[in-house]
């Protein structure tokens, strides 16, 4: 028996079981369908504070920490916020709030925020590539999630006079084209393909002997329509 070492593994066990509340932390849950930028646009909104400094701590795709510099601004977030009760109709120590669409159309943003705890921290082990939030934008973009390489597929019109199209004209396009070009465009510079179209057109430059034998080949041409 070592009644040391079961007391060290007591006190951990209770530590994991009541984890310690970080003063100048505030978890919300609820932010699957907002970006960084538009949660701290929310928290400074409601300090009427476009300077004021928060930063966001990402645990997954639907919670994340609002970090301040004190712990007044948890204090004052909270106490604004609408009561969530629990099921005893208790203070749950949640509070509710609603995000207006950032693009038009869409639901508004129900959110629930509490004083966050040492708890709440992202998976060691849990890579950006596994947010829906970004496989979601990089497939706006034309860009495979998986591969993050552009995606392209072009739609070829059925044949005229065919009443079924046959198995040539199956290719589904999912992604305009502007968005493969724009997601080029984010992968590898915004002027990198405009350079290569530059040296291209320089390489196909021709004399003006090569252009009058072009000349002569479309009069022959002309001649025996």
């Amino acid at each position: 028996m070592d009644p040391v070492g079961d007391i060290a593994h007591m006190e951990e066990d209770i530590a994991l079981e009541s984890p310690e509340i970080v003063p100048n932390k505030l978890n919300i849950y609820g932010v699957s369908r907002l970006s960084t930028k538009e949660i701290q646009t929310f928290v400074q909104n409601l300090f009427s504070n476009s300077e004021l400094d928060v930063r966001i701590e990402w645990i997954n795709d639907e919670s994340c920490n609002a970090v301040f510099d004190s712990d007044e601004f948890v204090s004052l977030m909270l106490s604004v916020g609408e009561i969530v009760l629990d099921g005893d109709g208790n203070d749950s120590g949640q509070r509710a709030f609603i995000v207006p669409p950032t693009i038009e159309g869409e639901e508004p943003h129900n959110l629930l925020a509490k004083r966050a705890t040492s708890a709440d921290v992202k998976d060691p082990q849990r890579s950006w590539k596994e947010s829906h939030y970004y496989k979601r934008k990089l497939e706006e973009k034309g860009i495979n999630p998986v591969t993050l390489k552009p995606v392209s597929k072009v739609i070829l019109k059925p044949r005229t006079g065919a009443n079924e199209p046959s198995s040539s004209t199956k290719k589904v396009s999912l992604i305009p084209r502007k968005l493969v070009n724009d997601a080029k465009n984010v992968i590898y510079g915004d002027d990198a393909f405009s350079k290569r179209k530059a040296r291209k057109h320089e390489s196909m430059e021709v004399d003006e002997e090569e252009l009058a034998r072009r000349s002569a080949r479309a009069q022959r041409f002309s001649a025996h329509m």
